[in-house]
């Protein structure tokens, strides 16, 4: 059974027009869009998406001591070193440490992201169907297909290392996404999923203003138990889930802006700034201990 959850929700980001609604599956607790955009609707639901600029070289992560200082307190100091593995198992998807081989990011962008990992001796190949950001992508040197993951031709058991990193939320079918992401991997070869958690902290503060759920860009919001069941139908083994709370100031803020926007009770900026850093702490303290609250999924998965 399934019913509304939320309706009337309109684009608080990049001010699409129009209005949806996100149903809530009662049996695994996920939410999807409804009326979803068409395909030939798609192009202007990102004509405004923050994927087309060319990556600066200093680009990269906000120095921690810089993010933290602001909050830093005895907790946070305890929480530190806790902290800052957790920002690097994100920054590299979780593939620290991996023998390099060939990637595949789905959803590429601006090819930020492949540029790091070239770094590190990975052979980087992606997927952006938005025409300017995989301009931008393959401009710097990497094989991009403007296509969708189940049309581009690929081969079979090509990659060893597959990323859907904010992807798979906007995918019309992930059911069919994970099971071409499954034929695509060499045996033993890794899957990296990172998607917005229905079961955050941040989603039961904020409700229909939170900032994960980005109507209309997104299709399906996981729960994290949902998102393992689908990839473990895909054929994939080893199973490793957790959610992170390294975006919940960010997403504090954000999702307090647009409740400020519905004209609803919100901080003022400066107490929204405090507000968010003892949210942000709480959250790391309450996720640490259940691994399930956190604003994020990270699913990593192995082709048997």
């Amino acid at each position: 059974m399934a019913s509304p959850v939320y309706v009337s929700l309109t684009d608080r980001l990049f001010d699409v027009p129009g209005q949806w609604a996100l149903w809530r599956c009662y049996a695994c607790q996920s939410l999807w869009l409804n009326p979803r955009p068409v395909p030939a609707e798609l192009p202007r639901l990102y004509a405004r998406y923050p994927t087309h600029t060319i990556p600066s070289d200093n680009a990269g992560p906000v120095p921690l001591h810089r993010r933290l200082r602001t909050w830093l307190t005895p907790l946070g100091t305890l929480l530190l070193p806790w902290i800052r593995r957790e920002r690097l198992d994100f920054q590299y998807r979780f593939l620290r440490g991996v023998r390099a081989g060939t990637i595949l990011d789905v959803g590429c962008g601006n090819g930020a992201w492949l540029a790091s990992m070239a770094k590190l001796g990975w052979r980087c190949v992606g997927i952006e169907p938005d025409p300017q950001a995989a301009a931008v992508a393959s401009a710097s040197g990497f094989d991009v297909y403007l296509e969708t993951l189940e049309s581009t031709d690929l081969g079979s058991a090509a990659f060893d290392a597959i990323t859907l990193c904010h992807v798979i939320e906007h995918l019309p079918d992930p059911g069919s996404a994970l099971r071409r992401c499954y034929a695509l991997l060499r045996p033993g070869g890794r899957l990296v999923v990172i998607t917005p958690s229905v079961a955050s902290l941040g989603h039961l503060l904020f409700g229909h203003a939170w900032r994960g759920l980005e109507p209309p860009r997104h299709f399906v919001l996981f729960h994290p138990r949902a998102l393992a069941s689908i990839v473990s139908s895909a054929g994939f083994t080893d199973l490793c889930l957790r959610t992170s709370a390294r975006s919940s100031i960010s997403w504090f803020q954000a999702s307090n802006a647009i409740q400020a926007m519905n004209g609803q009770r919100c901080f003022s900026p400066f107490a929204a700034k405090l507000a968010s850093r003892l949210f942000c702490a709480l959250e790391h303290v309450a996720n640490a201990a259940s691994g399930s609250v956190g604003e994020e999924i990270a699913l990593i998965a192995t082709r048997a």
